[in-house]
């Protein structure tokens, strides 16, 4: 697959790279890196590759990792013409950061700062009360996804409540957009009424935010506005 990959960029006239690293279960950091090219008439986005970063994460190193690939395979820098990564120094610097040193390789690509990078720091500046909201529902969100018992439980009550959906979206802080989804008011229908379950969950919420999905479901959009209002 990965040569028919390679084959297809080398025959488009342009592509550009999305880059971030992101730490494994052992600690490891890793640098993933998508692809998007044209491929007759058509825009395609691909995975690229995932690669360990041996030492420091500067932005020397990952382009050391990203060019040994391109070279490697025999890709033209002089296609790429944008870049997307987030803030970060080692990112975003014009001069030793990853952006810079690509340019020198690639005069015509554009950098763009990731526009979820974005949203998610936005986000950290959402007003204490709906930030309060958001914990006690992540709290109880998480503790029935973090075991495969709480799940078939929760499941089982949502059936004898007679709701439509059955299961949650667990959220995870490296995943941005799971805050919006895990505050969707399908996924948070069988924790309306979890007072008459205290039994499962030990400490039942008391927020007024959260005690209707009506109150849920304008936070949810509360959300999603500040995501869009960022983009």
């Amino acid at each position: 697959m990965l040569t028919q990959l390679i084959s297809k960029i080398k025959n488009s006239q342009f592509y550009s790279l999305q880059l971030d690293d992101s730490k494994d279960v052992a600690d490891n950091e890793n640098l993933l890196v998508f692809i998007r090219y044209d491929c007759e008439d058509n825009i395609c986005e691909d995975f690229l590759f995932c690669q360990p970063i041996q030492t420091h994460s500067t932005g020397g190193e990952i382009f050391k990792c990203v060019n040994n690939f391109i070279e490697t395979n025999n890709i033209e820098w002089t296609k790429c013409i944008g870049i997307c990564t987030d803030g970060a120094r080692a990112m975003s610097g014009t001069v030793r950061g990853l952006q810079g040193l690509v340019k020198d390789v690639a005069p015509n690509a554009a950098w763009t700062h990731c526009c979820i990078h974005r949203a998610a720091l936005a986000a950290k500046g959402m007003p204490t009360d709906l930030m309060k909201t958001f914990d006690e529902v992540v709290t109880v969100v998480n503790f029935i996804k973090g075991r495969p018992l709480n799940s078939r439980i929760f499941k089982v009550i949502c059936e004898e409540m007679g709701s439509q959906h059955k299961q949650l979206l667990l959220h995870s802080d490296v995943r941005w957009l799971s805050r919006g989804k895990t505050l969707s008011p399908k996924h948070l229908e069988g924790i309306d009424n979890q007072g008459d379950n205290d039994n499962f969950i030990e400490q039942p919420i008391a927020s007024p935010e959260i005690s209707t999905q009506e109150s849920v479901y304008g936070f949810h959009k509360l959300h999603v506005h500040q995501r869009k209002g960022e983009d």
